[in-house]
């Protein structure tokens, strides 16, 4: 589930867990570096995409989420922001999906 604004384009990624956060997904890439050809083709469905610039994807996109990220849990965003207040336009405009 994730948050996300209707008044303007503010949202966030996914709730986190302790089995599902950005440093979780960075690990189920660790076996990758040092099995794989790090310049070797990622797979024929991505086109000229190497595992180097695969995994370097999900590092800079997990950097992304932990910046954006302003509720971990929906618990966390019910006890801090009741009304759904948007963190950006200030509307009362949040809503989970």
């Amino acid at each position: 589930m994730f948050l996300y604004c209707r008044n303007c384009r503010w949202q966030q990624d996914d709730y986190w867990s302790d089995s599902y956060n950005p440093i979780k997904s960075l690990k189920d890439w660790e076996s990758n570096l040092f099995v794989e050809d790090l310049d070797g083709k990622f797979h024929k469905e991505m086109g000229n995409a190497t595992w180097r610039e695969v995994i370097s994807d999900s590092i800079f996109s997990a950097v992304k989420s932990i910046l954006s990220m302003k509720y971990r849990t929906r618990d966390e965003y019910k006890e801090n922001n009741p009304d759904g207040i948007c963190p950006w336009c200030s509307e009362k405009a949040l809503c989970e999906n």
